[in-house]
């Protein structure tokens, strides 16, 4: 009888043939698959953003935190089983590099383009959201949660940002991880949803995500997400 799901080992050695085939993938292919993946998260973003926006006053922080990451779940679902390229998920092409497998400057390069394309996917979001006047929904509500979102990631110091960066990161490749193990596509969008649900709920930062948050987010506090979602590596 055929398992549904890899061991560890198993799964380890898939991500030696996964990370070869992301890093010789087509310049074009990478650019619009982390294009795709950067619209994903940003369409989660959005969601979040909008399901939570008047939800404090009446549920709490800590519940509507635990729907927040409930919905944003589907990013990392439509993510992974649409097979799009995320840059936080694709720090995993260190397992190949570590093996031999790779050189430093073709995962450098995937990095580099897929973020790229992420954010490029993300901001495109933003102005579909802007153009359709989405962000005045509620009389204005959804629009004033994700100024006060924006506002929150960039007054963050150095340290909050670094290692919430690195925690989120630290989940999100444990989900991809998951479902790269799992061999059904229930158990995938299982595998996608829980870490992501618990980043999310657990206040960490994602890179991508927090494009959606405004351009200031971007210019200021990109670098100490960037560095913290892959500071794991070093170690």
């Amino acid at each position: 009888m055929s398992k549904n799901f890899l061991t560890p080992a198993e799964t380890a050695n898939s991500f030696i043939g996964i990370g070869e085939y992301k890093a010789k993938m087509p310049f074009k292919k990478v650019l619009v698959s982390g294009f795709l993946a950067g619209a994903y998260i940003a369409f989660a973003a959005q969601l979040l953003t909008t399901v939570t926006q008047d939800m404090v006053g009446h549920f709490g922080a800590g519940f509507t935190s635990f729907i927040g990451g409930s919905v944003f779940g589907i990013a990392l679902v439509l993510v992974l089983v649409a097979d799009s390229n995320l840059f936080t998920g694709n720090t995993l092409l260190s397992m190949a590099w570590l093996n031999g497998n790779l050189k430093t400057k073709q995962v450098l390069k995937n990095w580099s383009w897929v973020y790229f394309g992420n954010f490029i996917g993300a901001i495109f979001l933003v102005w579909l959201i802007y153009t359709a006047n989405m962000w005045s929904a509620h009389e204005g509500a959804v629009g004033a949660k994700a100024v006060a979102l924006a506002y929150k990631k960039t007054h963050l110091s150095f340290g909050e940002a670094f290692v919430r960066g690195m925690a989120c990161n630290w989940l999100v490749c444990l989900a991809v991880i998951m479902v790269a193990s799992a061999q059904d596509t229930i158990s995938k969008i299982a595998a996608a949803w829980f870490p992501v649900m618990a980043f999310i709920a657990s206040g960490f930062e994602h890179c991508v995500a927090n494009n959606l948050s405004s351009t200031e987010y971007h210019i200021h506090n990109f670098t100490r997400f960037f560095i913290g979602n892959g500071r794991f590596l070093q170690d």
